[in-house]
């Protein structure tokens, strides 16, 4: 017995499969690594943020949403001394198709101790266009806060 391929069945498989590498490819993708160290270690020290944005006044939003949502789970000193740094660098472009926009943003986190090892390290790339929550996600201090928050979970986790 013999197996009639057409090829509008060949066409269809390509499309769905071209439309699959582009779904995955345009995806928001999350990384971290940590250096295994234990939570209990990390919460003992005293932590400098440092923020770095394109914008000044996107520096104080950034500022203010990773110490709204760190916070609980680290010590966070805005004095010294210090014990070591969190060091996050966000930046965010507008993106739009017809009467959509949305944001495409990046957000880095490093968390050091004082001799410079890094404790953890977070990578976020957030494609708004992608996600559902970029129907709600249109202005960089949006795209902020959203990373801030989905990190601080992250970090949760990578420490559970």
């Amino acid at each position: 017995m013999q197996l009639k391929i057409t090829s509008e069945q060949i066409i269809n498989k390509l499309i769905l499969t071209i439309c699959a590498c582009v779904l995955v490819s345009g995806c928001s993708s999350l990384k971290t690594h940590t250096n295994g160290t234990e939570l209990k270690g990390i919460q003992q020290e005293r932590f400098r943020l440092t923020t770095r944005t394109d914008s000044g006044s996107l520096d104080k939003i950034v500022y203010e949403a990773i110490y709204l949502q760190f916070s609980d789970a680290l010590t966070i000193a805005e004095k010294e001394p210090y014990s070591g740094s969190m060091e996050v660098s966000f930046f965010s472009s507008d993106s739009h198709g017809s009467p959509f926009r949305w944001q495409n943003s990046t957000m880095i986190i490093v968390l050091k101790n004082n001799s410079g090892e890094r404790l953890w390290l977070a990578d976020y790339k957030y494609k708004g266009g992608w996600e559902f929550s970029g129907w709600v996600v249109n202005t960089p201090d949006e795209a902020a806060r959203l990373l801030a928050e989905r990190l601080k979970e992250r970090f949760v986790k990578d420490f559970q």
